[in-house]
């Protein structure tokens, strides 16, 4: 069921599709046996982290992932569980994503604004400049 969707509730949105993601796990799976002992990467775990990947390398991204010394994983571990996960699970969680949120305010009545870090956004030919900070 579609909802409305702003920056309040955005974030529960899609950890609801990825509980209900991981909730059928094996049908995202290459194997009935994948993830189903209990391990420190779970499936929900691997999949929020990958989505909260920013383009560093795998042992920075883990690190800052796991901070702590004791909830670290290697590089190895984190690879072992990813190949677990056939391709079709993203594309679930966006197809499910993008209908739950079809409700959402629109930019300039077109564009789906998903994220926001802090930037000038000048449109080209104005002299019209958005700025955005967090």
């Amino acid at each position: 069921m579609s909802q409305i969707v702003n920056h309040t509730n955005i974030l529960n949105v899609l950890d609801q599709i990825i509980n209900e993601t991981t909730s059928h796990i094996h049908d995202f799976t290459n194997s009935r046996h994948d993830f189903t002992r209990k391990r420190k990467l779970s499936a929900s775990t691997v999949i929020k982290t990958i989505l909260n990947m920013r383009s560093n390398s795998l042992n920075a991204e883990l690190f800052d992932a796991f901070p702590e010394p004791n909830k670290q994983v290697s590089v190895s571990a984190f690879e072992q569980q990813k190949a677990k996960l056939t391709p079709a699970c993203f594309e679930y969680i966006f197809h499910q994503f993008n209908r739950q949120t079809n409700n959402q305010q629109l930019l300039n009545h077109q564009y789906h604004v998903l994220a926001i870090d802090g930037f000038d956004l000048a449109y080209p030919g104005t002299q019209i400049q958005i700025i955005f900070e967090i």
